[in-house]
């Protein structure tokens, strides 16, 4: 990605690390374009409360951010990124589009012939699941932020824009009728939890673009799983990237 700037976090104080440094320790990677400085804080580190992000004065109107999800369920860690949003000064979650799309949201057990479809669908990261599986049942913790909660009494509060997009293989498009439905919420920033890979005028939604986030610095380990290769190739960091999302696949 082009005009990255690395953080890491030092005694308390996020700083600004050299072109080419390793970061040692906890540090949050983000993609950050020449916007207001009132922007909406960048990616959370888990253990990092938002209390203790640097914080500015602030004399203008908060920004509109709108959020991208496929349903009112989402991982603990999403849960508390919003949370921090709604107790900012800085930005206020003024729209929900969620995914209509009938296999946006993964279907109860079901038959025996439902799982078996599924598991052959995704055949290629069985082995992974089941080393998954495992782990959590090995060493599950209370606190887990991929730990899926409902967010219903949060969400559903907040005025919400239906899309059914148009679906190629790996990509979604929205159209026109329900880009200009999202427009006329102004937004100043869409966070994208939900959907596939976005093409089209769904990533002009917002005036500063579509922003998400991806678990893992995409420069070190393109692709997932999240976290796993930083273990076992023994990397001292994890990254974690705040992206601009735009038409060229991880090039925002």
């Amino acid at each position: 990605m082009h005009g990255v700037r690395r953080y890491h976090l030092n005694s308390g104080r996020i700083e600004q690390a050299s072109s080419g440094s390793v970061l040692q320790g906890r540090h949050i990677q983000c993609a950050q374009p020449a916007i207001p400085s009132h922007a909406l804080p960048g990616a959370r580190v888990w253990s990092l409360p938002y209390s203790s992000m640097p914080s500015t004065p602030n004399s203008r109107p908060p920004l509109r951010v709108g959020l991208l999800l496929d349903s009112y369920q989402q991982p603990a860690w999403v849960m508390a990124t919003i949370d921090d949003i709604q107790k900012s000064s800085v930005a206020t979650i003024s729209l929900i589009v969620r995914n209509a799309s009938p296999g946006a949201v993964v279907a109860p057990r079901g038959s025996a012939a439902t799982r078996l479809s599924r598991w052959y669908a995704n055949r290629h990261s069985l082995l992974f699941a089941l080393y998954e599986r495992l782990d959590m049942r090995k060493f599950a913790t209370a606190d887990d932020p991929m730990r899926m909660t409902d967010g219903s009494a949060t969400l559903a509060r907040i005025p919400t824009v239906d899309v059914t997009p148009r679906e190629t293989k790996f990509s979604d498009y929205f159209d026109d009728a329900d880009v200009e439905r999202i427009l006329a919420y102004d937004l100043d920033v869409a966070l994208r939890f939900g959907f596939r890979i976005l093409r089209g005028r769904s990533l002009r939604i917002a005036r500063y673009g579509v922003w998400s986030y991806h678990h893992g610095d995409n420069l070190a380990n393109r692709g997932g799983p999240p976290g796993f290769w930083e273990v076992m190739e023994r990397v001292p960091t994890t990254g974690s990237v705040l992206q601009i999302l735009s038409e060229d696949l991880d090039a925002g």
